[in-house]
């Protein structure tokens, strides 16, 4: 039996994976058992052999790598429904958020290139970060303004900058996985 190649349509892709190449051919090849059959301990059976190249599209494996980036912006993003008055619940919150970037930082600069084009990798961090640096000035800022008497404006600005910054991420956020799986697709 001869080798018969294909190449496989490149449009043709799931949510799992792409096929790009595949093979079939034939191989002779001697068993470790006679199959119950004396006469047949030298003998060499051929078996037809199928290779499927596949491509992975690994986007359960980057859900992976960065939920806890998404876990740190949604903590974050819960400090914005605390009192203004509550200082520290929300630097707690902070700081679990801080733990939980910086942890996940770790985890994805072993799995992933660590040098600058690992863009999506590095937008992660640096929103994820900005987000808790946005939720402890605010804090800050409610706080002395509640201690200042404006109990009303600190409320009024947590509430505006909690959604404001909320929606900023996820624009940037959408924006580079938008950028990413184009340029995957090209």
């Amino acid at each position: 039996m001869r080798g018969v190649r294909g190449g496989l349509d490149q449009g043709r892709r799931s949510r799992v994976g792409s096929c790009s190449y595949w093979r079939i051919h034939e191989e002779r090849i001697k068993y470790p058992t006679t199959f119950g059959l004396k006469e047949r301990e030298h003998d060499r059976y051929s078996r037809v052999v199928v290779e499927v190249y596949a491509q992975r599209i690994g986007w359960h494996v980057a859900v992976d790598y960065f939920i806890g980036f998404i876990v740190s912006a949604l903590i974050a993003m819960l400090g914005y429904l605390i009192p203004p008055r509550e200082l520290s619940v929300r630097v707690s919150l902070a700081m679990i958020a801080r733990f939980t970037t910086v942890g996940n930082k770790y985890v994805v600069n072993t799995l992933t290139d660590t040098s600058l084009t690992a863009r999506l990798a590095n937008v992660a961090v640096v929103t994820s970060f900005a987000m808790i640096l946005v939720l402890i000035a605010t804090s800050i800022v409610c706080e002395r303004m509640v201690e200042a008497g404006h109990s009303e404006r600190a409320i009024r600005l947590n509430r505006n900058v909690g959604v404001t910054a909320s929606i900023a991420y996820l624009l940037v956020i959408a924006f580079f996985i938008w950028r990413a799986i184009v340029r995957a697709s090209a």
